[in-house]
């Protein structure tokens, strides 16, 4: 936090004076995280990433769980070229 408070104040510093207060300058992320309104670029929260990350794991458990169902055992699948159906 102690970052991002430094990030989003440093253009208010009296040595560059670009913005009265974080929000208004015009490319930092200040507004999204104090307002939730979008800037000139574009930002998502990060929980929406965790939560993307989140689905995709989850997805790839099911995948496998369903490789590994009964019936399927990875010892009789054929090779190519394997003939004898074992």
């Amino acid at each position: 936090m102690q970052k991002l408070n430094y990030m989003h104040f440093n253009p208010c510093h009296e040595r560059w004076r670009l913005a009265k207060n974080p929000s208004d300058y015009e490319h930092s992320s200040a507004r999204f995280y104090q307002f939730g309104k979008q800037g000139k670029i574009e930002l998502r929260d990060y929980q929406d990433f965790l939560a993307l990350l989140l689905e995709m794991e989850e997805e790839e458990e099911r995948k496998l769980r369903r490789d590994e169902s009964p019936g399927k055992s990875f010892f009789t699948k054929t090779l190519p070229g394997d003939s004898s159906g074992k």
